[in-house]
Protein backbone atom coordinates (compact mmCIF):
# COMPACT_ATOMS: atom_id res chain seq x y z
CA UNK A 1 0.00 0.00 0.00
CA UNK A 2 0.82 3.26 -0.65
CA UNK A 3 1.83 6.06 1.58
CA UNK A 4 1.26 9.70 0.91
CA UNK A 5 4.62 10.79 0.16
CA UNK A 6 5.16 8.33 -2.42
CA UNK A 7 2.10 9.05 -3.78
CA UNK A 8 2.72 12.81 -4.53
CA UNK A 9 6.64 11.81 -5.73
CA UNK A 10 6.17 9.50 -8.50
CA UNK A 11 4.32 11.99 -10.25
CA UNK A 12 7.17 14.00 -10.27
CA UNK A 13 9.89 11.61 -10.32
CA UNK A 14 7.77 11.03 -13.92
CA UNK A 15 7.89 14.47 -15.04
CA UNK A 16 11.98 14.76 -14.23
CA UNK A 17 12.56 11.78 -16.26
CA UNK A 18 10.69 12.92 -19.07
CA UNK A 19 12.79 16.38 -19.07
CA UNK A 20 16.05 14.80 -19.02
CA UNK A 21 14.85 12.93 -21.87
CA UNK A 22 13.67 15.77 -23.47
CA UNK A 23 16.63 17.39 -23.23
CA UNK A 24 19.13 14.99 -24.29
CA UNK A 25 17.24 13.73 -27.09
CA UNK A 26 18.89 16.24 -28.96
CA UNK A 27 22.45 15.64 -28.12
CA UNK A 28 21.90 12.30 -29.32
CA UNK A 29 20.54 12.88 -33.03
CA UNK A 30 22.91 15.86 -33.33
CA UNK A 31 25.97 13.79 -32.86
CA UNK A 32 24.73 10.99 -34.72
CA UNK A 33 24.41 13.09 -37.77
CA UNK A 34 28.13 13.87 -37.14
CA UNK A 35 29.19 10.77 -36.48
CA UNK A 36 27.38 9.08 -39.62
CA UNK A 37 28.93 11.91 -42.10
CA UNK A 38 32.21 11.31 -40.78
CA UNK A 39 31.86 7.73 -41.34
CA UNK A 40 30.33 8.29 -45.13
CA UNK A 41 32.73 11.22 -46.16
CA UNK A 42 33.87 9.28 -48.67
CA UNK A 43 30.33 8.11 -50.48
CA UNK A 44 28.90 11.89 -49.76
CA UNK A 45 32.35 12.81 -51.73
CA UNK A 46 31.52 11.11 -54.68
CA UNK A 47 27.96 11.71 -54.44
CA UNK A 48 27.82 15.55 -54.10
CA UNK A 49 31.07 16.77 -55.15
CA UNK A 50 32.23 15.51 -58.94
CA UNK A 51 35.65 15.95 -59.66
CA UNK A 52 37.64 13.31 -61.15
CA UNK A 53 40.31 13.44 -58.39
CA UNK A 54 38.95 11.58 -55.34
CA UNK A 55 41.59 13.22 -52.66
CA UNK A 56 40.08 16.90 -53.71
CA UNK A 57 36.56 14.99 -53.84
CA UNK A 58 36.95 14.42 -50.35
CA UNK A 59 38.67 17.26 -49.50
CA UNK A 60 35.81 19.08 -50.07
CA UNK A 61 33.23 16.80 -48.21
CA UNK A 62 35.35 17.34 -45.30
CA UNK A 63 35.72 21.28 -45.67
CA UNK A 64 31.61 21.66 -45.99
CA UNK A 65 31.96 19.27 -42.64
CA UNK A 66 34.37 21.63 -40.79
CA UNK A 67 32.19 24.75 -42.35
CA UNK A 68 29.64 23.04 -40.07
CA UNK A 69 31.25 24.42 -37.00
CA UNK A 70 32.23 28.01 -38.09
CA UNK A 71 28.18 28.01 -38.11
CA UNK A 72 28.23 27.14 -34.07
CA UNK A 73 29.00 30.53 -32.68
CA UNK A 74 26.21 31.94 -34.86
CA UNK A 75 23.73 29.14 -33.23
CA UNK A 76 25.30 30.15 -29.99
CA UNK A 77 24.94 33.68 -30.03
CA UNK A 78 21.18 33.89 -31.80
CA UNK A 79 19.88 30.42 -30.15
CA UNK A 80 21.54 31.12 -27.09
CA UNK A 81 20.02 34.54 -26.87
CA UNK A 82 16.33 33.57 -27.48
CA UNK A 83 16.77 30.10 -24.68
CA UNK A 84 17.50 32.79 -21.66
CA UNK A 85 14.99 35.43 -23.75
CA UNK A 86 12.25 33.15 -24.33
CA UNK A 87 12.89 30.27 -22.58
CA UNK A 88 14.42 26.42 -22.55
CA UNK A 89 11.60 24.58 -24.10
CA UNK A 90 11.27 26.87 -26.98
CA UNK A 91 15.10 27.24 -28.03
CA UNK A 92 14.92 23.16 -27.48
CA UNK A 93 11.92 22.53 -29.92
CA UNK A 94 13.93 24.93 -32.15
CA UNK A 95 16.91 23.13 -32.34
CA UNK A 96 15.87 19.98 -32.66
CA UNK A 97 13.50 21.01 -35.32
CA UNK A 98 16.58 22.63 -37.03
CA UNK A 99 18.71 19.74 -36.83
CA UNK A 100 16.28 17.32 -38.15
CA UNK A 101 15.18 19.51 -41.29
CA UNK A 102 19.33 19.72 -41.98
CA UNK A 103 19.64 15.90 -41.55
CA UNK A 104 16.33 15.56 -43.93
CA UNK A 105 17.93 17.16 -46.55
CA UNK A 106 21.27 15.08 -46.62
CA UNK A 107 18.51 11.39 -46.94
CA UNK A 108 16.90 13.58 -49.74
CA UNK A 109 19.31 15.55 -51.98
CA UNK A 110 19.23 14.05 -55.80
CA UNK A 111 23.33 13.20 -56.47
CA UNK A 112 25.21 15.76 -58.30
CA UNK A 113 24.90 13.62 -61.32
CA UNK A 114 21.14 14.70 -61.21
CA UNK A 115 20.77 18.23 -60.33
CA UNK A 116 24.86 19.13 -60.90
CA UNK A 117 26.44 21.78 -58.67
CA UNK A 118 23.05 22.52 -57.10
CA UNK A 119 23.54 19.24 -55.11
CA UNK A 120 26.89 20.86 -53.15
CA UNK A 121 24.45 23.86 -52.31
CA UNK A 122 22.41 21.43 -50.43
CA UNK A 123 24.72 19.93 -48.72
CA UNK A 124 26.48 22.86 -47.33
CA UNK A 125 22.79 24.03 -46.25
CA UNK A 126 22.39 21.15 -44.34
CA UNK A 127 25.24 21.48 -42.86
CA UNK A 128 25.06 24.91 -41.93
CA UNK A 129 21.74 24.14 -40.45
CA UNK A 130 22.85 21.82 -38.33
CA UNK A 131 25.87 23.79 -37.39
CA UNK A 132 23.58 26.81 -36.55
CA UNK A 133 21.15 24.26 -34.23
CA UNK A 134 24.44 22.34 -32.69
CA UNK A 135 25.52 25.57 -31.29
CA UNK A 136 22.29 26.92 -29.75
CA UNK A 137 21.75 22.59 -28.76
CA UNK A 138 24.84 22.82 -26.57
CA UNK A 139 23.56 25.79 -24.06
CA UNK A 140 19.94 25.52 -24.15
CA UNK A 141 19.83 21.72 -23.45
CA UNK A 142 22.28 21.73 -21.03
CA UNK A 143 20.63 24.19 -18.91
CA UNK A 144 17.81 22.96 -19.05
CA UNK A 145 19.03 19.63 -17.63
CA UNK A 146 20.94 21.36 -14.79
CA UNK A 147 17.88 23.73 -13.72
CA UNK A 148 15.27 20.43 -13.40
CA UNK A 149 18.22 18.14 -11.48
CA UNK A 150 18.13 17.39 -7.87
CA UNK A 151 20.54 19.78 -5.64
CA UNK A 152 22.57 16.72 -5.16
CA UNK A 153 22.84 15.21 -8.38
CA UNK A 154 23.61 18.44 -10.59
CA UNK A 155 27.09 17.09 -11.76
CA UNK A 156 25.59 13.61 -12.51
CA UNK A 157 22.51 14.86 -14.39
CA UNK A 158 24.61 17.41 -16.53
CA UNK A 159 26.40 14.60 -17.64
CA UNK A 160 24.24 13.67 -19.87
CA UNK A 161 25.13 15.98 -21.79
CA UNK A 162 28.54 13.81 -23.12
CA UNK A 163 26.31 11.06 -21.83
CA UNK A 164 23.88 11.03 -25.02
CA UNK A 165 26.96 12.35 -27.35
CA UNK A 166 28.94 9.23 -26.32
CA UNK A 167 25.67 7.07 -26.90
CA UNK A 168 24.93 8.58 -30.26
CA UNK A 169 28.57 8.01 -31.08
CA UNK A 170 27.65 4.16 -30.55
CA UNK A 171 24.45 3.93 -32.32
CA UNK A 172 26.09 5.51 -35.38
CA UNK A 173 28.74 3.17 -35.34
CA UNK A 174 26.16 0.34 -35.17
CA UNK A 175 23.95 1.77 -38.06
CA UNK A 176 27.33 2.34 -40.20
CA UNK A 177 28.64 -0.87 -39.58
CA UNK A 178 25.55 -3.03 -39.79
CA UNK A 179 24.89 -1.11 -43.59
CA UNK A 180 28.06 -1.88 -44.74
CA UNK A 181 27.86 -5.76 -43.99
CA UNK A 182 24.17 -5.89 -45.30
CA UNK A 183 25.06 -4.05 -48.72
CA UNK A 184 27.33 -4.84 -51.50
CA UNK A 185 29.80 -1.67 -52.65
CA UNK A 186 27.27 -0.65 -55.47
CA UNK A 187 24.52 -0.40 -53.46
CA UNK A 188 26.23 1.50 -50.85
CA UNK A 189 27.53 4.39 -53.58
CA UNK A 190 24.16 4.72 -54.77
CA UNK A 191 21.93 4.76 -52.11
CA UNK A 192 22.37 2.58 -48.49
CA UNK A 193 24.74 5.23 -47.33
CA UNK A 194 21.64 7.07 -46.78
CA UNK A 195 19.64 4.21 -44.96
CA UNK A 196 21.71 5.71 -41.27
CA UNK A 197 20.92 9.19 -41.58
CA UNK A 198 16.95 8.53 -42.63
CA UNK A 199 17.06 6.02 -39.73
CA UNK A 200 18.02 9.05 -37.55
CA UNK A 201 14.63 10.51 -38.35
CA UNK A 202 12.71 8.05 -36.96
CA UNK A 203 13.19 9.67 -33.23
CA UNK A 204 12.59 12.73 -34.74
CA UNK A 205 8.54 12.42 -33.78
CA UNK A 206 9.43 11.02 -30.49
CA UNK A 207 11.77 14.00 -29.57
CA UNK A 208 9.42 16.68 -30.91
CA UNK A 209 6.59 15.44 -28.61
CA UNK A 210 8.90 14.81 -25.62
CA UNK A 211 9.84 18.39 -26.26
CA UNK A 212 6.85 19.66 -26.98
CA UNK A 213 5.29 18.11 -23.61
CA UNK A 214 8.08 19.62 -21.14
CA UNK A 215 7.82 22.19 -18.39
CA UNK A 216 9.87 25.19 -18.21
CA UNK A 217 12.47 25.14 -15.33
CA UNK A 218 11.04 26.23 -12.09
CA UNK A 219 14.61 28.39 -11.75
CA UNK A 220 13.56 30.02 -15.86
CA UNK A 221 10.04 31.02 -14.16
CA UNK A 222 11.58 33.06 -11.50
CA UNK A 223 14.30 34.99 -13.93
CA UNK A 224 11.09 36.03 -15.86
CA UNK A 225 8.57 36.67 -12.90
CA UNK A 226 11.57 39.42 -12.45
CA UNK A 227 12.09 40.83 -15.11
CA UNK A 228 8.44 41.30 -15.22
CA UNK A 229 8.77 43.60 -12.55
CA UNK A 230 11.45 45.44 -13.72
CA UNK A 231 11.67 48.13 -16.33
CA UNK A 232 15.11 48.71 -16.63
CA UNK A 233 15.91 45.24 -18.44
CA UNK A 234 19.44 44.23 -20.27
CA UNK A 235 19.46 41.75 -22.90
CA UNK A 236 21.12 38.55 -22.12
CA UNK A 237 23.84 39.18 -24.43
CA UNK A 238 24.27 42.42 -23.15
CA UNK A 239 24.78 41.41 -19.30
CA UNK A 240 26.89 38.78 -20.30
CA UNK A 241 29.66 40.94 -21.68
CA UNK A 242 28.94 43.43 -19.46
CA UNK A 243 29.11 41.71 -16.33
CA UNK A 244 30.37 37.60 -16.78
CA UNK A 245 33.13 37.91 -19.25
CA UNK A 246 35.32 36.61 -16.75
CA UNK A 247 32.98 32.85 -17.08
CA UNK A 248 33.12 32.93 -20.54
CA UNK A 249 37.00 33.10 -20.69
CA UNK A 250 36.78 29.76 -17.70
CA UNK A 251 34.46 28.16 -19.84
CA UNK A 252 36.18 28.39 -23.19
CA UNK A 253 39.00 27.21 -21.07
CA UNK A 254 37.56 24.36 -19.51
CA UNK A 255 35.87 23.36 -22.97
CA UNK A 256 39.71 23.06 -24.62
CA UNK A 257 40.40 19.71 -22.86
CA UNK A 258 37.17 18.38 -23.49
CA UNK A 259 36.41 19.45 -27.22
CA UNK A 260 40.16 17.87 -27.89
CA UNK A 261 40.06 14.34 -26.09
CA UNK A 262 36.49 13.82 -27.64
CA UNK A 263 37.60 14.72 -30.96
CA UNK A 264 40.72 13.69 -31.12
CA UNK A 265 41.19 10.06 -28.64
CA UNK A 266 37.50 8.79 -29.91
CA UNK A 267 35.97 10.53 -32.99
CA UNK A 268 39.45 11.11 -34.86
CA UNK A 269 41.07 7.66 -33.38
CA UNK A 270 39.30 5.26 -36.03
CA UNK A 271 40.63 7.49 -39.04
CA UNK A 272 44.01 7.45 -37.22
CA UNK A 273 44.64 4.13 -36.36
CA UNK A 274 43.66 2.86 -39.69
CA UNK A 275 45.35 6.00 -42.11
CA UNK A 276 48.86 6.13 -40.02
CA UNK A 277 49.00 2.46 -37.80
CA UNK A 278 47.73 0.25 -40.48
CA UNK A 279 44.69 -1.34 -38.78
CA UNK A 280 41.48 -2.74 -40.52
CA UNK A 281 38.21 -1.03 -40.75
CA UNK A 282 36.84 -3.66 -38.45
CA UNK A 283 39.05 -3.29 -35.85
CA UNK A 284 38.97 0.70 -35.37
CA UNK A 285 35.29 0.64 -35.62
CA UNK A 286 35.59 -1.99 -32.77
CA UNK A 287 37.78 -0.17 -30.78
CA UNK A 288 35.36 2.78 -31.50
CA UNK A 289 32.76 1.28 -30.19
CA UNK A 290 34.64 -0.04 -27.04
CA UNK A 291 35.84 3.42 -26.56
CA UNK A 292 32.34 5.34 -26.60
CA UNK A 293 30.84 2.72 -24.41
CA UNK A 294 33.23 3.54 -21.64
CA UNK A 295 33.24 7.29 -22.70
CA UNK A 296 29.24 6.90 -21.69
CA UNK A 297 29.53 4.79 -18.32
CA UNK A 298 32.95 7.02 -16.57
CA UNK A 299 31.17 10.32 -18.21
CA UNK A 300 28.25 8.88 -15.47
CA UNK A 301 30.90 8.30 -12.76
CA UNK A 302 32.53 11.71 -12.98
CA UNK A 303 29.44 13.50 -12.69
CA UNK A 304 28.72 11.22 -9.50
CA UNK A 305 32.00 11.75 -7.66
CA UNK A 306 31.49 15.48 -8.72
CA UNK A 307 28.33 15.54 -6.86
CA UNK A 308 30.09 14.10 -3.85
CA UNK A 309 33.61 16.19 -3.57
CA UNK A 310 32.91 18.98 -6.37
CA UNK A 311 33.65 19.99 -9.86
CA UNK A 312 37.70 21.00 -9.68
CA UNK A 313 38.81 18.40 -8.12
CA UNK A 314 37.80 15.29 -10.88
CA UNK A 315 38.77 18.02 -13.31
CA UNK A 316 42.26 18.41 -11.70
CA UNK A 317 42.75 14.30 -11.54
CA UNK A 318 41.35 14.19 -15.53
CA UNK A 319 43.42 16.41 -16.90
CA UNK A 320 46.64 15.79 -15.23
CA UNK A 321 46.31 12.09 -15.85
CA UNK A 322 45.39 13.15 -19.92
CA UNK A 323 49.07 14.60 -19.46
CA UNK A 324 50.56 11.63 -18.07
CA UNK A 325 48.71 8.63 -19.74
CA UNK A 326 48.43 9.84 -23.12
CA UNK A 327 51.88 10.00 -24.43
CA UNK A 328 52.88 6.26 -22.93
CA UNK A 329 49.39 5.04 -24.26
CA UNK A 330 49.97 6.06 -27.56
CA UNK A 331 53.80 5.15 -27.96
CA UNK A 332 52.92 1.49 -26.56
CA UNK A 333 50.42 1.32 -29.52
CA UNK A 334 52.86 2.55 -31.88
CA UNK A 335 55.81 -0.13 -31.29
CA UNK A 336 52.52 -3.20 -30.46
CA UNK A 337 50.28 -3.08 -33.16
CA UNK A 338 47.99 -5.49 -32.25
CA UNK A 339 44.09 -5.10 -31.48
CA UNK A 340 44.61 -6.31 -27.74
CA UNK A 341 46.53 -3.35 -27.42
CA UNK A 342 44.39 -0.97 -29.41
CA UNK A 343 41.30 -1.73 -27.59
CA UNK A 344 43.28 -1.77 -24.59
CA UNK A 345 44.91 1.74 -25.72
CA UNK A 346 41.02 3.25 -27.11
CA UNK A 347 39.77 1.65 -23.73
CA UNK A 348 42.28 4.06 -21.67
CA UNK A 349 41.16 7.07 -24.31
CA UNK A 350 37.55 6.81 -23.27
CA UNK A 351 37.95 6.66 -19.38
CA UNK A 352 39.86 9.88 -20.13
CA UNK A 353 37.42 11.30 -22.14
CA UNK A 354 34.60 10.39 -19.84
CA UNK A 355 36.03 11.52 -16.49
CA UNK A 356 36.39 14.80 -17.87
CA UNK A 357 33.77 15.89 -20.49
CA UNK A 358 31.16 14.51 -17.99
CA UNK A 359 32.09 17.15 -15.10
CA UNK A 360 33.26 19.78 -17.57
CA UNK A 361 29.30 20.06 -18.64
CA UNK A 362 27.98 21.14 -14.87
CA UNK A 363 31.24 23.25 -14.71
CA UNK A 364 30.20 25.65 -17.36
CA UNK A 365 26.58 25.78 -16.28
CA UNK A 366 27.20 26.56 -12.76
CA UNK A 367 29.46 29.63 -13.85
CA UNK A 368 26.95 31.80 -14.86
CA UNK A 369 23.57 32.56 -13.44
CA UNK A 370 20.00 31.91 -14.62
CA UNK A 371 19.48 34.64 -16.80
CA UNK A 372 22.31 34.46 -19.10
CA UNK A 373 22.97 30.36 -18.65
CA UNK A 374 22.11 29.24 -22.20
CA UNK A 375 24.22 32.56 -24.02
CA UNK A 376 27.35 32.62 -21.79
CA UNK A 377 27.67 28.40 -22.26
CA UNK A 378 27.17 28.13 -25.53
CA UNK A 379 29.34 30.92 -26.52
CA UNK A 380 32.58 29.85 -24.09
CA UNK A 381 31.82 26.51 -25.28
CA UNK A 382 31.45 27.01 -29.04
CA UNK A 383 34.47 29.21 -29.59
CA UNK A 384 36.51 26.47 -28.23
CA UNK A 385 35.26 23.58 -30.14
CA UNK A 386 35.11 25.82 -33.48
CA UNK A 387 39.19 26.27 -33.16
CA UNK A 388 40.14 23.31 -30.69
CA UNK A 389 37.82 20.67 -32.46
CA UNK A 390 36.65 22.11 -36.03
CA UNK A 391 40.15 23.21 -36.53
CA UNK A 392 42.32 19.71 -35.03
CA UNK A 393 42.53 17.40 -38.53
CA UNK A 394 44.70 20.59 -39.67
CA UNK A 395 46.30 21.58 -36.87
CA UNK A 396 47.40 17.44 -36.64
CA UNK A 397 48.19 17.32 -39.76
CA UNK A 398 50.56 20.06 -39.39
CA UNK A 399 51.67 18.28 -36.07
CA UNK A 400 52.49 15.15 -37.79
CA UNK A 401 54.94 16.34 -39.83
CA UNK A 402 57.75 16.64 -37.11
CA UNK A 403 55.53 14.87 -34.27
CA UNK A 404 55.21 11.91 -36.62
CA UNK A 405 52.84 9.24 -34.58
CA UNK A 406 52.64 10.75 -31.67
CA UNK A 407 51.16 14.36 -32.71
CA UNK A 408 47.75 13.73 -31.55
CA UNK A 409 49.32 13.01 -27.92
CA UNK A 410 51.08 16.67 -27.76
CA UNK A 411 47.80 17.84 -29.46
CA UNK A 412 46.03 16.16 -26.16
CA UNK A 413 48.52 17.34 -23.90
CA UNK A 414 48.66 20.87 -24.47
CA UNK A 415 45.06 20.98 -24.67
CA UNK A 416 45.23 19.31 -21.25
CA UNK A 417 48.17 22.14 -19.99
CA UNK A 418 45.73 24.83 -21.24
CA UNK A 419 42.71 23.43 -19.26
CA UNK A 420 44.63 22.45 -15.85
CA UNK A 421 45.57 26.08 -15.57
CA UNK A 422 42.02 27.24 -16.21
CA UNK A 423 40.50 24.90 -13.41
CA UNK A 424 43.24 25.49 -10.72
CA UNK A 425 41.41 28.56 -10.73
CA UNK A 426 38.27 26.84 -9.72
CA UNK A 427 37.05 27.01 -6.13
CA UNK A 428 36.60 23.70 -4.50
CA UNK A 429 34.03 21.67 -3.76
CA UNK A 430 30.66 22.43 -5.60
CA UNK A 431 30.36 25.50 -8.10
CA UNK A 432 26.64 25.74 -7.14
CA UNK A 433 27.89 26.00 -3.30
CA UNK A 434 30.29 28.60 -3.75
CA UNK A 435 28.82 30.90 -6.54
CA UNK A 436 28.94 33.46 -4.26
CA UNK A 437 32.48 33.22 -3.63
CA UNK A 438 33.79 33.22 -6.93
CA UNK A 439 37.65 32.38 -7.95
CA UNK A 440 39.72 35.24 -8.69
CA UNK A 441 39.04 36.56 -12.70
CA UNK A 442 35.54 35.74 -11.92
CA UNK A 443 32.71 38.13 -12.29
CA UNK A 444 30.53 37.61 -9.12
CA UNK A 445 27.36 35.40 -9.35
CA UNK A 446 24.44 37.51 -7.49
CA UNK A 447 21.27 36.84 -9.45
CA UNK A 448 19.19 39.89 -7.30
CA UNK A 449 21.87 42.30 -7.96
CA UNK A 450 21.19 42.79 -11.70
CA UNK A 451 18.62 44.57 -14.10
CA UNK A 452 17.71 41.43 -16.12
Amino acid sequence: MQNAGSTGARPYVGARRRALLGATIGNVLEWYDFTLYAFFASYIARQFFPSSNPTAQLLQAFVVYGLGYLARPVGAVVIGAFADTRGRKPAMLLTFSLMAAGTLIIVLTPPAASIGTFATTLILVARLIQGFSSGGEAGGSAAFLIEHARPDRRASTAALVQMGMAGANVLGTLAATAVTYSFNQAALESWAWRLPFALGLLIVPVGLYLRQNLDETDEFKQIMLQRQRQTDRVSPLASLFRDDLGPVAMAFSVTILWTATLGVLVLYFPTYSQARLGFSAGSAYAASLLGNVVVLVTAWLGGRCADRVGQRAVLLVSACASICLVYPALLWLSTHRTLETLLAVQFVFGALTGSYCGVAASTLLELFPAHNRSTGVSIGYNMAVVIFGGFSPAILTWLGSFAGLLAPAFYVMTAAALSLLAVLRLPAGSLAEVRASPAPGMAPQRESARPL
